[in-house]
């Protein structure tokens, strides 16, 4: 988990570390879209945001950590102790993100090769970080599925929305870990996998940020995990 100091662009908080997670678990395909949100909630929190498509197809956006546990409380059935289904991990996140891969991003190295696998700040953007030699062809927010998916079949991993995950935003423990689960406690979460707003290499699949758990972005979102019944 991490990346190794020779990796360019990388930050401080990604020190390379050996963990186990110890259970298996299942990771929603795509980024948990607005035609789901709405059947769980009956609510359109992006609505009045110009730039989010009302399209059932687009990841829901507009989400606090809060607002997504909220959502967890009804996918479980108003007993979120069971854990049907969570948030992931950073853990699980970072690990369905590699699908087996050691490289800067699941696909390779090569950051000129992001816009076959996600969408990011690209020439379709106004952004002075653009990278104007990638054309991703969506300026915004793009459907679920629009790129190719990483190897375990799992899509939008790097880009799209920035996903939220279940751990407070905390410094990596210094020595291997089992099923590590981020800071006790704090005001910040982790998000994962960078967005449309991103240049390329804040969307690596090491790349993690840390974000008010009660903030709202117009390209935060998420994707749930499973775990098998006992």
């Amino acid at each position: 988990m991490g990346s190794p100091s020779s990796e360019p662009w990388r930050a401080k908080d990604e020190t390379q570390r050996m963990i186990t997670i110890s259970k298996g678990f299942y990771m929603q395909t795509t980024e948990v879209t607005k035609g789901q949100w709405f059947a769980v909630m009956k609510t359109r929190p992006w609505a009045d945001k110009n730039k989010a498509k009302d399209d059932d197809s687009h990841p829901a956006v507009n989400m606090s950590w809060e607002n997504v546990l909220k959502f967890l409380l009804k996918v479980n059935g108003g007993a979120e102790w069971k854990k049907r289904y969570a948030l992931p991990t950073e853990a699980q996140w970072e690990y369905a993100c590699r699908a087996g891969s050691t490289t800067a991003y699941s696909f390779g190295d090569k950051g000129s090769m992001l816009s076959q696998y996600g969408n990011f700040c690209d020439s379709t953007s106004e952004h002075d970080w653009r990278d104007s030699s990638q054309n991703d062809k969506y300026k915004y927010a793009a459907p679920v599925k629009s790129y190719k998916p990483n190897a375990w079949g799992l899509y939008d991993m790097h880009g799209n929305v920035n996903e939220w995950c279940q751990d407070s935003y905390g410094d990596y423990l210094p020595k291997p870990t089992t099923d590590p689960s981020g800071a006790i406690s704090g005001w910040y979460a982790v998000v994962r996998g960078g967005s449309w707003y991103t240049f390329a290499p804040g969307c690596r699949s090491a790349n993690r940020l840390r974000v008010l758990q009660k903030k709202h972005e117009i390209d935060l979102g998420f994707r749930l995990a499973s775990f098998p019944k006992k």
